[in-house]
């Protein structure tokens, strides 16, 4: 994982950079004498670049390591797999039926139990219609039988 904690920091790093000159540029460090947008961006940015070499410099004692196992490829795998079957199922069956269906498939490629599929197929689909479609009153776009 030193590779991957490397690849984060110089990322953390670049971002904080780029705010903390956007935030003097742009927004302005101090405005009538006062601080300005510009301050606590700045600021926080400052913080984050510490926190970014700080993790680069801890990262030299992790033991060096590829990020991407074969299980963790499978898995990405699996996962990409999954979001496209999602996405193709949804314009016949609409979007909750699919994600449902495609939750109980993701439930056994990870190694769970049908019966554990079974029970998650008509939870999932009653969560996010209770949750989205009820509460929230988010509309899913739906499929041939009205769902």
């Amino acid at each position: 994982m030193k590779r991957g904690t490397q690849i984060s920091a110089v990322v953390l790093l670049l971002l904080a950079i780029y705010i903390m000159v956007t935030s003097i540029k742009k927004l302005g460090y101090k405005l009538n004498g006062l601080p300005g947008p510009g301050y606590a961006p700045f600021w926080i940015a400052f913080f984050l670049v510490i926190f970014a070499l700080g993790i680069l410099w801890e990262a030299k004692r992790l033991p060096g390591g590829s990020i991407f196992t074969r299980r963790t490829l499978k898995m990405l795998a699996i996962l990409t797999t999954a979001g496209i079957i999602t996405i193709l199922l949804a314009l016949f069956l609409g979007l909750l039926t699919s994600l449902a269906l495609v939750a109980g498939a993701l439930v056994l490629l990870l190694g769970g139990s049908l019966k554990q599929a079974v029970v998650t197929v008509p939870t999932v689909g009653i969560c996010f219609y209770l949750l989205f479609q009820r509460l929230l009153m988010v509309s899913f776009p739906k499929g041939p039988f009205g769902f």
